[in-house]
């Protein structure tokens, strides 16, 4: 069963291709390019590298927010595209649940996936042991560092690991309450394919009697809001 994973919610672009419960292959860019320049010419070359076909195809999966409104489309939009040529199921995931994935098994720290929203904000939310504790939004930060503490105390942890794109916000905050803040390397910040490929192999052996078609309605883009910049370039008049 082979299946695709696509991400280009955030800065960052990931592909990945699984096959059997192994992963194939890989490929994370995080080169300044724009998603539309990278995404295709990558599935291509990991197709080609690892000897496949997208024929053999199973199912896709992609990150499909939040995350910039822009790569969201191209990641959701792509998936779908490729989903309805081969009559496959596609699933979405969010952005922030694929970066906290690798850390579920955690029993010490609260998993607190952070993406820049720009202007002191993130979209974030917060994970115990695989169990959502923070709900998904577009927080300030310093209102989101509060939250922290509540989720903290509340489970008892003393301290809260950082990972994403906004951490860097959460470098000047320090002790607050008890709980410590522990600010990940950018190796962490990045959401992998490889992740959301074995997310969508077992939402797929989950779902196995879905058809292709109501998987494809069920994904959909997931905003939550949009950053201060997206929304000024929305209000701008497209040019003739």
């Amino acid at each position: 069963m082979m299946i695709l994973a696509v991400d280009t919610a955030t800065a960052s672009m990931s592909v990945a291709l699984r096959d059997q419960g192994s992963l194939l292959g890989e490929i994370t860019l995080q080169a300044g390019l724009t998603h539309s320049e990278t995404l295709m010419p990558s599935i291509d070359s990991l197709f080609r590298q690892c000897s496949r076909r997208k024929t053999q195809l199973k199912a896709i999966g992609c990150a499909s927010g939040p995350g910039s409104y822009t790569g969201i489309r191209i990641g959701v939009s792509t998936s779908l595209g490729i989903a309805y040529a081969s009559q496959i199921p596609a699933f979405g995931f969010s952005t922030l649940e694929v970066m906290a994935i690798p850390h579920q098994h955690d029993s010490s720290n609260l998993i607190c996936p952070v993406i820049d929203a720009r202007n002191n904000r993130v979209f974030a939310s917060a994970y115990y042991l695989g169990k959502q504790v923070i709900s998904p939004d577009n927080y300030l930060i310093s209102d989101f560092r509060l939250l922290i503490d509540q989720a903290a105390q509340a489970y008892h942890i003393s301290q809260a690991l950082i990972l994403g794109s906004g951490r860097l916000g959460f470098f000047h905050e320090g002790l607050a309450d008890g709980c410590r803040i522990m600010v990940l390397p950018d190796y962490d910040a990045v959401p992998r394919g490889s992740v959301i490929a074995s997310m969508t192999e077992q939402a797929y052996l989950k779902r196995a009697d879905m058809s292709p078609a109501e998987s494809w309605q069920e994904l959909k883009p997931y905003y939550i809001s949009l950053t201060q910049a997206e929304r000024n370039r929305l209000k701008q008049p497209e040019k003739t």
